[in-house]
């Protein structure tokens, strides 16, 4: 696994764990702006991350 599927990995778990604290808060009533905007952040992320590994791979089969 190359460093990037890694992050790509730690990414989507950090995103599922998110949602889930997202939840609770939500269901205890509980404003949940920071946690919106850090979830929001780390999609973003993920984003990046999965951009970055297309361009990688399209540009090495390129270079084949």
């Amino acid at each position: 696994m190359s460093w990037l599927d890694e992050r790509i990995r730690q990414a989507e778990a950090r995103i599922a764990s998110d949602k889930k604290q997202l939840d609770r808060l939500d269901a205890q009533g509980l404003y949940t702006g920071r946690a919106c905007r850090e979830l929001a952040v780390t999609a973003k992320y993920l984003h990046i991350l999965k951009v970055r590994r297309q361009v990688l791979k399209e540009t090495s089969s390129a270079g084949s």
